[in-house]
């Protein structure tokens, strides 16, 4: 995690001082940005995340992002005394930005489709409670323990990113283009290695059958994906919505 918080400093220190030697009148190239989504992502755990993208070619740019979870979205929890549930997300990412849009429009400096890879850490402990029946009594019991969680993954990255227009006049379809405002759209999907820790748990996989909801959902799914025996080698889909300002 040092190595990618260092890294993820770097960016920022570039950006930084890119900025400061940044002539007046040239085309911007830094973006500063919020990931709406991450703040309720129920799949893994939510995080308030800041993105820096920094353009480090005529279509390609560099950005960083670093996340911290400011609460669960389940709550604690039984079994509070165990851990407190925190969290934190990082990532990497080296984009291309294709140069005109389909009718031949050239894109403003960090806008318009783009492709890219990504790389990504994440680590949190929360929580939980495991609902279980020993085969030869049949009779249920609840494990409340805690579970530690590592991914690191890289992934490709496809997405879209415009500046954000508004109305300046009463009629229809009258509209400006802000120099400054983004929408960023982006989906991915890749490969990552999520690596499991238990304390203090009772429930074994081997012997003992986990009590399931009578429907699948989001939740029981993001319980099971922090079992030691589910670590491993897993595909991480994502889609998200950052909206930023151009620097």
């Amino acid at each position: 995690m040092k190595k990618v918080t260092w890294l993820l400093l770097m960016v920022v220190c570039c950006c930084i001082k890119k900025l400061d030697a940044q002539e007046p009148g040239k085309p911007y190239q830094t973006a500063l940005k919020l990931n709406l989504t991450a703040a309720t992502d129920p799949v893994s755990f939510p995080t308030l995340r800041m993105a820096l993208e920094h353009a480090i070619g005529r279509r390609v740019s560099l950005s960083g992002e670093l996340g911290y979870q400011l609460y669960s979205i389940e709550g604690e929890g039984a079994g509070p005394e165990f851990a407190k549930e925190k969290g934190i997300k990082a990532n990497i990412e080296l984009r291309h930005y294709a140069r005109r849009s389909r009718s031949g429009e050239v894109y403003p400096p960090l806008s318009g489709r783009y492709m890219g890879v990504n790389f990504m850490y994440a680590r949190n402990r929360r929580n939980l409670t495991a609902y279980y029946y020993k085969e030869n009594n049949r009779e249920e019991y609840a494990d409340y323990f805690y579970a530690r969680k590592t991914i690191t993954g890289l992934s490709a990255v496809f997405g879209y990113q415009r500046l954000i227009g508004y109305p300046v006049s009463r009629k229809p379809r009258v509209m400006q283009q802000s120099r400054h405002l983004l929408l960023d759209i982006y989906s991915s999907l890749g490969l990552a290695y999520r690596s499991n820790k238990n304390y203090n748990r009772e429930y074994a996989a081997a012997s003992d059958s986990l009590l399931r909801s009578r429907h699948p959902n989001v939740f029981d799914g993001m319980r099971h994906s922090y079992l030691k025996e589910n670590s491993g080698v897993t595909f991480r889909p994502a889609l998200g919505i950052r909206i930023g300002y151009r620097l």
